[in-house]
């Protein structure tokens, strides 16, 4: 029914979220967990991480968005809505931003992933990734919460922005989204406040090319990294196979080295000496 003694029916989508707020809640703490150690693992700095679920107030407002022709632009939002849970993680270069979005659906399914700015072409660059589910069974089980959200609300939205793509971002969608000056202005001046940000847009992409080469110079690539195996590249300052000390190593020479190594600890035991020699 939809209306019974003055009161009307709640749809059992936004019936379902509201009993879902802890639920929620403590999804987005694992997602926030899940993506650090992501990072961490991967040595990729990141400047933040951030995940939150969505208000119900909302939800239940992009659940009852219609398109154009008035037909509801969602007729499953439990299913179709995929920022229920957000996340979003800001590094410092665009290589960290590629590398880790790489590395996450490289862990997780995903169902999409884009760079609206490759088609807006106005200054926005972020890479926008919507996961379905989590790979690897351990760390299912370690973050049993956002397993779980993914298997009930079937997709999680996580971007992925250097920290000159999010100051472009934010302000931009301040001044053009939340700002009631910019709804005033004529359409010339729109126009021009857009033109603005397109050359913002430039300045950004300037600001990320400089601060890539900062990162090149601070974590070279190895030098052996691109040689196949058998050729491996010898440094100016390492020394050739033939200036190697050739002396067959023994229990007299390891205590020799490791005393000269390790001068302030304490010389290891003769047997324990023994196995290491003999397993080389």
């Amino acid at each position: 029914m939809s209306q019974s003694a003055g009161f009307e029916q709640v749809p059992s989508h936004l019936w379902q979220y509201a009993q879902d707020q802890a639920f929620l809640a403590d999804a987005a703490r694992e997602t926030k967990r899940f993506l650090t150690e992501l990072a961490l693992d991967a040595s990729i700095d990141v400047h933040l991480v951030e995940a939150r679920p969505k208000t119900l107030a909302s939800y239940m407002e992009k659940s009852q968005k219609t398109k154009e022709d008035g037909t509801p632009k969602y007729t499953d939002p439990a299913a179709q809505i995929h920022d229920c849970v957000a996340a979003r993680v800001i590094v410092y270069t665009t290589r960290a931003r590629n590398d880790l979005a790489d590395l996450i659906v490289s862990r997780c399914a995903f169902r999409e992933r884009q760079n609206p700015g490759d088609t807006k072409h106005n200054g926005y660059d972020s890479e926008h990734i919507v996961i379905s589910g989590i790979k690897d069974p351990d760390a299912q089980r370690r973050f049993a919460a956002l397993a779980k959200y993914l298997g009930k609300y079937q997709g999680l939205e996580i971007q992925v922005r250097s920290v000159a793509g999010h100051a472009w971002a934010e302000y931009e969608h301040d001044i053009r989204y939340k700002s009631g000056a910019y709804r005033e202005l004529t359409s010339a001046e729109k126009g021009r406040v857009n033109q603005y940000f397109v050359e913002a847009g430039g300045m950004r992409r300037y600001m990320d090319e400089i601060f890539d080469k900062v990162e090149e110079l601070l974590r070279p690539q190895e030098a052996g990294d691109d040689a196949p195996p058998d050729e491996l590249v010898i440094g100016e300052d390492e020394p050739s196979p033939e200036a190697i000390d050739q002396t067959p190593l023994d229990l007299s020479t390891l205590s020799e080295l490791i005393a000269v190594r390790f001068p302030r600890d304490e010389p290891g035991d003769l047997p324990s000496l023994a196995v290491l020699v003999t397993s080389t």
